[in-house]
């Protein structure tokens, strides 16, 4: 006979599962996941960030048929670094394995907010810019803070390339 297993993953980076068999009662199961076995049993985690609803709800649409966890949002205010000095999320953990930013937006630009997510430790390790009006100023700080540079219009297919050229760098 086979038996029927579940597994449930509370959060993301979470080192206790739940597990339960043909319907009995859970049971915890405290376990260390390397970084290589997380991958297989994980989305990657994308941030979005552009005032742009339209753009936002394209790419969002366009990333969960390819498979990703996204969260898009209007404003790079939207972290906690705005609040904190220090990344929220703690020493070992990640928000996003990949975050993309518009350049020009209200209230903070994609420059601005990089040199947040910087200053404030934060672990991701794929940060993307992208504009239609890039100055070489904005340029050398992009490239300065190891930031990809897409240029807007930008083609959806691009920015999965790159999204995968780093998924195998994760």
């Amino acid at each position: 006979m086979i038996a029927d297993f579940g597994l449930e993953f509370p959060s993301r980076r979470s080192s206790q599962w739940s597990c339960w068999q043909d319907n009995k009662e859970a049971v915890m199961l405290n376990f260390h996941v390397s970084p290589v076995a997380e991958r297989h049993f994980m989305k990657t985690r994308i941030f979005f960030v552009d005032d742009d609803e339209q753009i936002r709800e394209l790419m969002k649409r366009f990333l969960e048929l390819n498979g990703y966890e996204v969260f898009v949002f209007g404003t790079g205010n939207v972290c906690e670094i705005n609040e904190e000095r220090k990344c929220a999320i703690g020493e070992n953990g990640m928000c996003a394995d990949i975050i993309i930013s518009d350049l020009h937006m209200p209230l903070i630009s994609g420059v601005e907010f990089v040199e947040k997510l910087i200053s404030s430790q934060c672990k991701c390790p794929n940060i993307a810019l992208a504009s239609g009006a890039w100055s070489s100023e904005k340029i050398q700080k992009a490239k300065d803070f190891n930031c990809k540079i897409f240029e807007k219009p930008f083609e959806f297919n691009d920015i999965l390339g790159w999204i995968r050229e780093c998924e195998m760098r994760m």
